[in-house]
């Protein structure tokens, strides 16, 4: 069983608002069946990292693949389309990590005087799925313009910490997991060296 800290998710968004669905299709990309897996995976290309933006949650769910990656109980060949399709998203997640980003990162993400992250996680805690928190988060400048820095950064720093994994499918005995494992190292290491 997958231990995914769903408190975590909670305050996070996805490109349809709180996150809070996104740790079931984690869960499910390791426990479900194929049409449960193949949903999840629906949700990670549309929710999760939407029409090449990434969201709040995207680091996060990157990691929690990585995780399900390094299972050994999808290590099998009944699951290589399954490996294949993760290494395949890691590889669009790190392009997307290493989008030049224009201004300084380090300091938009973390503007002197707030606590940015605190007061994005308040936003979603307090909001209720009618009023949704998008338009509260994105009503201050300061605060939109830093979350998309930190959106950033964490996507880089979580780019270092898989590319364990892609390297680890460059050596799958299923030839297309090896090829979509190339192109994930390929993506995740220029995310990675922006990472800094």
């Amino acid at each position: 069983m997958l231990e995914i800290d769903e408190s975590a998710f909670s305050v996070l968004l996805h490109a349809y608002g709180k996150a809070t669905d996104t740790p079931g299709h984690l869960q499910a990309l390791l426990d479900g069946d194929e049409a449960a897996r193949r949903k999840a995976l629906n949700h990670l290309g549309y929710a999760v990292l939407h029409q090449g933006t990434p969201w709040p949650v995207t680091a996060s769910a990157a990691l929690v693949i990585g995780r399900i990656l390094r299972d050994a109980s999808i290590t099998g060949p009944e699951t290589a389309w399954l490996r294949r399709a993760l290494l395949r998203w890691l590889a669009e997640f790190g392009d997307v990590a290493a989008t030049p980003y224009q201004g300084d990162l380090v300091a938009d993400a973390d503007p002197p005087g707030r606590d940015v992250r605190s007061e994005i996680a308040r936003i979603v805690a307090d909001s209720t799925d009618e009023d949704g928190p998008w338009d509260h988060v994105v009503a201050d400048r300061q605060r939109e313009r830093a979350m998309w820095a930190q959106i950033m950064l964490d996507c880089r720093r979580a780019a270092t910490h898989l590319m364990d994994v892609a390297l680890a499918g460059l050596t799958d005995p299923d030839a297309e997991v090896r090829a979509s494992a190339a192109d994930a190292v390929a993506m995740l290491a220029q995310a990675a060296e922006l990472a800094g």
